[in-house]
């Protein structure tokens, strides 16, 4: 009895630290994937200035990394102050969704305050909460971040689950914010390469 005393007090004390080193080793895995994926797409960004390529890029690895969808990339377009969409994932399946307005909606937020916005959970609350219109078919999740250069911002980059048991977390909204930052400066290098071609062509 004694024996099987000591036997279970120490295995008492052991089962926290390892099961505590197991979850520390496979956040080390996880960081090392997600350092490994924001290299790939610096890589990439550096050596395409064709923009599809370049936000397909994105999309692959961010979906990769955050285990995502849904996905899109809102551009601002200054002169004419309307919102394009140059890519659109729902449920993985690309979409085509056309310009509209400046309103005053999430992705719009996002841009106009230059601040990133996440809702782990429960949207349509959020919505109501925030005092903004309604969605119809509201996504679950929704976390979007801006796409900034030091003088303006280009765009929002956003992603967001439509099934109820997902949710985002702050670690989401760094990486994402991170891989914003780098994919600011491609993105406006490929939109002047795609003005600079238009005009030759012109």
């Amino acid at each position: 009895i004694p024996t099987m005393i000591i036997y279970g007090t120490i295995v008492a004390l052991i089962s926290p630290l390892v099961s505590r080193l197991v979850v520390a080793d496979r956040n080390v895995e996880r960081r090392m994937q997600e350092i490994s994926t924001i290299s790939r797409i610096s890589q990439a960004m550096r050596s395409s200035l064709d923009l599809d390529d370049l936000l397909s890029t994105i999309y692959t690895q961010v979906s990769h990394l955050l285990q995502v969808e849904n996905f899109y990339i809102a551009l601002r377009d200054s002169k004419e102050e309307l919102l394009t969409y140059p890519l659109a994932i729902r449920d993985g399946t690309t979409q085509n969704w056309q310009p509209r307005p400046f309103m005053d909606r999430l992705t719009d937020r996002v841009i106009v305050r230059g601040l990133p916005i996440l809702i782990p959970h429960d949207t349509p609350q959020a919505l109501r909460t925030m005092g903004l219109p309604e969605l119809e078919n509201a996504p679950e999740a929704w976390l979007g971040v801006p796409i900034l250069n030091p003088e303006r911002t280009l765009g929002c980059l956003a992603v967001f689950h439509t099934e109820e048991n997902r949710t985002f977390e702050n670690h989401d909204l760094d990486i994402l914010t991170t891989l914003a930052g780098q994919a600011a400066v491609a993105i406006e290098n490929a939109l002047l390469y795609e003005q600079t071609r238009n005009r030759a062509r012109a």
